[in-house]
């Protein structure tokens, strides 16, 4: 037997096969899914800070508590109340469940929190711009130094910047 190219079954098949892709819904974009904070358990700092120490991202990042690589690197610190906490630490952290914020303060320690960088709006930055002025400063020669600042951190640029040789 032979198939007809207008047969109703291949018409079906081929306009599936094309637009199957293009009418599935994205689900709230690509982002949909992706966490909000990098999450550590006080089960992980018993025992491993002296009392009284004060517990950041960035230290949990050199002890190699954290891994916060790629897109975690930008994320916040969340502290969840999982374990139990016997030494009293400060936490510096972008968020707590509350449940570790109840076993932080029974331990005698503090639970701060610290916030993120701020959304850029217009009344914010004429704001900026007006106790910049209001300090005698210039907005636009403050920016350049803050941008001559990140780059000599970076590997390599300070040599460049500093006029040392490499």
């Amino acid at each position: 037997m032979q198939v007809d190219a207008c047969m109703p079954c291949t018409c079906l098949i081929r306009s599936a096969k094309t637009f199957l892709p293009l009418s599935t819904p994205k689900n709230a974009g690509n982002s949909a899914g992706q966490p909000d904070f990098v999450v550590l358990n006080l089960d992980k700092l018993e025992g491993r800070f002296q009392a009284g120490e004060e517990v950041t991202l960035e230290k949990l990042k050199e002890k190699g508590f954290v891994r916060a690589s790629g897109r975690r690197r930008n994320l916040p610190l969340k502290v969840l109340g999982d374990g139990e906490l016997k030494t009293g630490l400060t936490i510096k952290a972008g968020a707590f469940s509350a449940s570790a914020k109840a076993k932080i303060e029974a331990a005698g320690g503090q639970a701060e929190v610290v916030t993120t960088s701020q959304k850029w709006t217009k009344k914010g930055h004429k704001k900026t711009v007006e106790a910049l002025k209001a300090a005698g400063k210039d907005y636009a020669t403050e920016k350049r130094k803050k941008k001559v600042e990140a780059l000599s951190r970076k590997v390599g640029w300070g040599r460049r910047l500093s006029g040392l040789p490499r």
